[in-house]
């Protein structure tokens, strides 16, 4: 089982819903390997920074001695130090390592986050629901299996929204929680987590037979504006991972009100980015 975690922009709460799915499966599959792509897991985890990890990791090596402990039946295989290489080959390596759950990061063309979502059993989009990292998810290269969306207060969007933008299914829905972004400040995350993050994840269709669809590759070039225009916007959809990201539309959400801050015409002319508070890291 290979699960990957990715997001289309970054604050999207991707490393710490990957850790929390790894320690979820370290637990029902009696063991689980994390692998980390951006180089965040071994602080949010509480260890130690390593001196070695995926960057100094060829084709054919053994990728074991690479990986460290990281909780009760849990392996972290970290990025280590230095430029990743190209990973030929990894995805077939992580095959024989049981259960694992990779943190991609953002998604770059040619990138080794996206072979490995490409190469996944399940590919997770990690989403806030702002519309900014929307209309970058609309035109990424990537169909993902589904969406896990990390709620926040006072969103104008909601799970329909981003559903019926991204025509994909969300799959579970973490609501926001300062206690996430405290344990992730203070290294506490490898520890426990929070109740509301495990309950969310527990209860999402993996572990009730869910039988996700393979993650698709996308053309980047030329995708249609309907997504985008159920959100409010006019713009089309062109590159967003490897380039810049479409043009903005004039009005982001028309017709919806939110107080300020939010989305729409009441929210103060502004279009907040997706870090928010921080509810999942």
């Amino acid at each position: 089982m290979l699960i990957t975690c990715w997001s289309s922009k970054g604050g999207s709460g991707t490393t710490v819903v990957a850790a929390a799915l790894a320690h979820l499966l370290a637990a029902e599959a009696s063991g689980a390997l994390l692998v980390d792509l951006g180089g965040d897991l071994p602080a949010a985890l509480g260890l130690p920074e390593p001196y070695q990890g995926l960057t100094g990791w060829v084709e054919g090596g053994d990728l074991n001695r690479l990986a460290v402990e990281a909780g009760p039946d849990l392996r972290l295989l970290p990025r280590g130090p230095g430029p990743l290489a190209d990973g030929s080959g990894l995805a077939a390596a992580l095959a024989g390592q049981g259960a694992v759950v990779v943190d991609a990061g953002v998604l770059t063309a040619g990138g080794l986050g996206l072979e490995l979502a490409l190469a996944a059993t399940t590919s997770l989009l990690v989403v806030r629901p702002c519309f900014l990292a929307l209309r970058r998810a609309v035109a990424a290269p990537l169909r993902p299996s589904g969406v896990v969306l990390v709620e926040e207060p006072h969103r104008a969007l909601g799970r329909s929204d981003v559903e019926a933008a991204l025509g994909i299914p969300v799959v579970a829905v973490v609501p926001w929680d300062p206690a996430v972004a405290r344990r992730v400040d203070a290294g506490l995350l490898g520890t426990s987590l929070p109740r509301t993050m495990a309950r969310a994840l527990r209860g999402s269709p993996w572990g009730r037979g869910w039988r996700p669809s393979p993650p698709t590759p996308l053309p980047v070039v030329g995708r249609p504006s309907a997504a985008l225009r159920l959100l409010g916007g006019g713009a089309s959809c062109g590159p967003s991972v490897g380039g810049e990201p479409p043009t903005p539309p004039a009005v982001a959400v028309a017709g919806r009100r939110g107080p300020a801050g939010s989305y729409g015409p009441e929210g103060g002319g502004q279009e907040p980015g997706c870090g928010g508070g921080g509810g999942a890291g």
